[in-house]
């Protein structure tokens, strides 16, 4: 895994690309001209995108790249020419004659703002064409990289009134014309550019130590991807158990249909409470002196005695409705009697009282 990756010249391609001179007519010609802005710009007709062979969506002047261009311009034995429509590069396919209209030798870059040429110097000529109004645009002639957008050159300026995009011949022709190209365009990096990882940086974040092996390393990548998964299939199952009010009533609400529910639990146990009663009356399970006493009890007590209890003998009548002959003094009961007071937990005289009654 190596730190750095470097690009051929073949990446390389010229363009210009037009922009107001924003001159007056009357004004006199300046002496210091913006070149190129900083950051990411494009023309107006959106290129480079779209351009053959051109994959970078704008031109990209970084502060690095400005800085270098103004520190290779201090090395150059020439200076910059400024043309009228390109004539400079496009002479020796035309044959044409490539007047100057100005020179210039000195750069400046402003952080944000651009990379100006400080000390033009125009030609008669051009000065008085540019007072009148001949003139209304500049057109910088610059290289980049057709990948990243990168700017790593410049070659010359021109004045023109297309405010059009040109995308100029070979990059040679560039340098054979005295154009500046960076001696390592690459070595100031963009965001677009690709950047392979140190792979001791890797392992220090993987916590392995510099001697592991790629297999080693990758293992513990993969196990490391495994968590990864794991956790997030985890949170997944949490969020799928969180409460969401969207599948829930209010508590108000809920505690107004528990309320109604109750209710009607409570009126269906007594209906059945009353049935139970009616029919162990009937049926003389139940007699009409332990009445009051059942319908008290809750519906559980009441089917767990009706579950057993038998049919009782009406003890009015065995006897016509009388108190059962004693003897001697003792109360004289009948064996089902014995069996109802044995029942009920009462004594025989008990009995007899509440019979008579």
């Amino acid at each position: 895994m190596s730190k750095t990756a470097t690009h051929p010249r073949s990446a390389s391609l010229q363009a210009a690309c037009s922009m107001a001179l924003d001159i007056a007519a009357g004004h006199d010609a300046p002496t210091r001209i913006k070149l190129l802005p900083a950051g990411s710009f494009s023309a107006h007709d959106g290129r480079p995108a779209g351009l053959e062979d051109v994959t970078c969506a704008a031109w990209v002047l970084t502060d690095a790249v400005g800085t270098a261009l103004v520190q290779a311009a201090r090395q150059r034995q020439r200076e910059f020419v400024i043309d009228y429509e390109h004539s400079t590069l496009k002479s020796k396919d035309s044959g044409q004659p490539a007047p100057a209209a100005g020179w210039f030798s000195a750069l400046e870059y402003v952080p944000d703002d651009g990379l100006y040429a400080t000390d033009v110097r125009w030609t008669d000529k051009a000065a008085a064409m540019l007072r009148a109004g001949e003139y209304r645009y500049r057109s910088p002639v610059f290289s980049f990289n057709k990948h990243t957008g990168l700017v790593d050159g410049f070659h010359s300026l021109a004045l023109t009134n297309d405010p059009g995009l040109d995308v100029l011949p070979a990059l040679a022709q560039l340098s054979a014309a005295g154009g500046l190209l960076l001696a390592d365009p690459i070595s100031t990096t963009t965001p677009q550019e690709p950047h392979h990882m140190d792979k001791l940086a890797i392992l220090a974040a993987l916590g392995l130590p510099a001697s592991t092996t790629d297999d080693t390393a990758l293992t513990a990548l993969a196990a490391l991807r495994g968590q990864v998964a794991a956790k997030d299939q985890e949170i997944a199952a949490l969020q799928a158990k969180q409460f969401d009010p969207a599948r829930h009533i209010p508590l108000a609400e809920h505690q107004k249909v528990a309320d109604q529910l109750a209710q009607l639990s409570t009126q269906a146990d007594k209906a059945e409470h009353d049935k139970l009663m009616a029919a162990a009356l009937t049926g003389r399970t139940i007699l009409p002196a332990n009445e009051a006493y059942w319908r008290e009890q809750p519906l559980a007590a009441l089917q767990a005695f009706l579950k057993d209890a038998k049919p009782l003998l009406d003890m009015g009548m065995q006897t016509a409705g009388k108190p059962p002959a004693c003897d001697s003094g003792t109360v004289a009961l009948s064996a089902d009697e014995k069996a109802v007071c044995d029942l009920l937990g009462i004594t025989a005289a008990d009995f007899l009282k509440s019979k008579a009654a």
